[in-house]
């Protein structure tokens, strides 16, 4: 190694760098137990190494809901495709879930402005700060870049009562090179003794020389009453037990009969059989809840007796199975 990057290296706190991407990512050990304890079977070589892939993201995502949870506890709580399927139809049941990357939280306090929401999110990375659980990388001798903090995700807040944000995280598969997503976030082009010594640092931490960096997106309703109850859920990849505000299970189902398996879309349908076919995968769910409960909740949100909804739903589920079998 020349004198130049030696020098390099040692101004970009190589030490602080290392431990902290260590504790901030996880180990491909860690991500090999977690599928192996999903017993899936007969896996291909090139499937297993995309379902490594996919749960790199998935390990985020939980960690990030487990942070979360931690800072805001009875000011938040979950629900969606994430906490159906890792939560619950993973960890508490025992099924092989499938894989979604978005997270979806409630506000439960009641705010009149998006804006007031970012300010506690704003308390949220100063703790993240405090704890160590973020994390900056260097762009030039004098700029850096935060990784690991909640951003406000412009690219995609279209809805008043939904606000968007996204985590940025190093990944080794997914995303965007290091050194092109700096140059995109700050203007300026990393010098290459940076780059070079970036690169050996990942190379150590990660396996992967290039590492990328991807997002972790997230939205947080505002102003719905969602049925919530709490649960004590052992998280996947030994990230500890939690007490976590979830909504209702028989509530997100019923919210998946109404608004897609029973939902008449007409002649749009063609276009959300990849929708329809999600939510009927989650529906495995239905075997564990109240049944009368999930009717209930169907007919309130749609406004449609549940006799109905069973109706046009096997009117989709027909039309997924003659002509959405490629999804």
């Amino acid at each position: 190694m020349s004198t130049k990057f030696r020098e390099k290296e040692k101004s970009l706190h190589v030490e602080e760098l290392i431990e902290g991407i260590e504790k901030l990512t996880p180990s491909l050990k860690i991500i090999e137990d977690e599928i192996d304890r999903l017993n899936i079977q007969e896996l291909a070589p090139h499937e297993k190494h995309q379902i490594i892939r996919n749960m790199e993201r998935v390990w985020y995502l939980i960690k990030l809901l487990k942070l979360l949870q931690s800072f805001f506890k009875e000011k938040m709580g979950f629900g969606g495709d994430s906490v159906l399927n890792y939560l619950f139809l993973s960890r508490k049941y025992n099924e092989v879930p499938r894989f979604t990357f978005d997270l979806d939280a409630s506000w439960r306090e009641r705010v009149e402005m998006k804006r007031t929401l970012l300010k506690e999110f704003l308390e949220f990375n100063k703790h993240l700060a405090v704890e160590r659980e973020s994390l900056e990388l260097p762009v030039t001798d004098d700029k850096t870049i935060y990784l690991y903090t909640v951003e406000y995700d412009s690219e995609k807040d279209f809805f008043p009562d939904f606000l968007s944000l996204r985590y940025p995280t190093l990944s080794r598969w997914s995303g965007e090179e290091f050194y092109k997503y700096a140059r995109r976030i700050t203007g300026l082009n990393m010098d290459y003794a940076v780059i070079d010594a970036l690169r050996r640092i990942f190379a150590s931490t990660l396996g992967v020389s290039n590492a990328r960096i991807d997002y972790i997106r997230f939205e947080v309703s505002i102003g719905y009453e969602y049925p919530v109850r709490r649960e004590s859920i052992e998280l996947p990849f030994n990230l500890g037990r939690v007490e976590i505000n979830v909504t209702e299970l028989e509530y997100q189902l019923a919210s998946k009969i109404a608004n897609r398996v029973g939902k008449d879309f007409g002649e749009h349908l063609p276009y959300v059989l990849p929708d329809i076919l999600k939510a009927a995968t989650d529906l495995r769910l239905l075997r564990y809840t109240d049944l009368e409960k999930v009717k209930t909740y169907a007919e309130e949100i749609s406004g449609e007796s549940f006799q109905e909804l069973v109706i046009v739903a096997d009117k989709n589920i027909s039309i997924l199975l003659e002509k959405g079998r490629r999804y």
